[in-house]
């Protein structure tokens, strides 16, 4: 029931506060992830060519929208592979290699619309290929480093794993974890290891949920072993699969004890939701970051003035500010973003601006 999942995504505080505060493409990319799964589904229903092709445009757009997709990627891998186990009875060798040609097609569709960004050069230096310096440029932490505690509890993505307060380090100082919050998460993230041990069923039955959470795990170990990961906007990156372990399991409740499965689920969205309640209460109780004062809003409104956004440049040094102003500013102003402006050089910049656009 698809307004259950609704209810449920709601519910899950840090999934659903980093949807609202994200001015980035996570929504695309979260989403994405439930959406290739019911393609991939539809496709070995069917094996029409037009669900792969799709799959390919979404995973394209993914990458394009930006390149901590790839991060999905294995994960996504994992996905298929679910389905193979699952449909690995029902497929012929007539379906096989159609799935196999069908893959090739997709896999040479997305290698030509990679190409087009990844080959693509810098508008003011042919030389320069944006895309692929950002892939070359990237650090990673060293394998020995990914099993040092003191370097691993510290990093920002881990933080944000055991703290959903830091879905609103956007704007909030983050409130410390306490026992509330390493309760929560022990109940949140080991529901389906426990759930699956506890379970007397058929091993082959655990398979697809074991599989969703361990693209989670693996997703977010990637994200971890990426230095530049440090926030929230990057660990929810890895709730997707998790969220589908999570229905898998309750799925596997349903079929094998479906007298009790009422009440059960009942007992685990009481719960769910009363944890997720102690975020949804107390986030607004945390000290409110400066560049996010309220004061912010009054400023805002002088800018709205037709004729100050019609005639000057409006030159931010903060980027909430710049993306506030940008999106929720008249469609004729003009709003640019220097962070930090300190230089002399950017003085000149912004001058040669103000002649060549006649704006002071």
């Amino acid at each position: 029931r698809y307004e259950y999942l609704l209810l449920f995504l709601l519910s899950f505080f840090p999934y659903f506060f980093q949807h609202v505060v994200d001015t980035g493409p996570v929504i695309f990319t979260t989403t994405s992830i439930p959406l290739l799964y019911w393609l991939m589904k539809k496709w070995f229903d069917n094996l029409q060519l037009k669900y792969p092709l799709f799959m390919a445009l979404i995973v394209f757009l993914g990458i394009w929208a930006k390149l901590t997709y790839l991060w999905l990627l294995p994960s996504i891998g994992i996905l298929l592979l679910i389905l193979l186990l699952e449909n690995k009875t029902s497929l012929n060798r007539i379906a096989c290699k159609k799935i196999v040609l069908h893959i090739l097609g997709s896999g040479f569709l997305l290698i030509i619309l990679l190409g087009c960004i990844f080959l693509s050069t810098d508008p003011h230096n042919s030389n320069r290929f944006p895309y692929l310096e950002q892939i070359t440029n990237s650090k990673s932490l060293s394998i020995h480093q990914l099993f040092q505690l003191n370097i691993i509890r510290n990093r920002g993505v881990v933080k944000a794993l055991f703290n959903p307060f830091e879905a609103t380090q956007r704007i909030f100082v983050v409130k410390e974890p306490n026992l509330i919050t390493a309760f929560y998460c022990g109940v949140i993230f080991l529901f389906v290891p426990t759930c699956l041990l506890a379970l007397r069923i058929n091993w082959r039955d655990k398979i697809k949920p074991s599989l969703f959470y361990f693209a989670s795990l693996l997703t977010f170990t990637i994200t971890l072993y990426t230095e530049r990961a440090w926030a929230m906007h990057h660990t929810v990156l890895s709730f997707p699969f998790f969220l589908l372990s999570i229905l898998a399991v309750i799925d596997l409740f349903r079929k094998h004890y479906a007298k009790k499965f009422a009440r059960i689920a009942m007992i685990s969205a009481i719960i769910f939701v009363f944890l997720n309640s102690y975020f949804f209460i107390n986030f607004p109780k945390q000290r409110i970051k400066e560049h996010d004062d309220w004061s912010k809003i009054e400023i805002h409104k002088q800018l709205q003035n037709p004729e100050l956004a019609n005639d000057y440049f409006y030159v931010v040094v903060d980027w909430g500010m710049y993306y506030y102003q940008g999106l929720y500013g008249p469609s004729f102003q003009s709003v640019l973003y220097m962070e930090p402006l300190n230089s002399q050089s950017q003085i000149d910049i912004l001058k040669q601006m103000s002649r060549e656009h006649n704006r002071k």
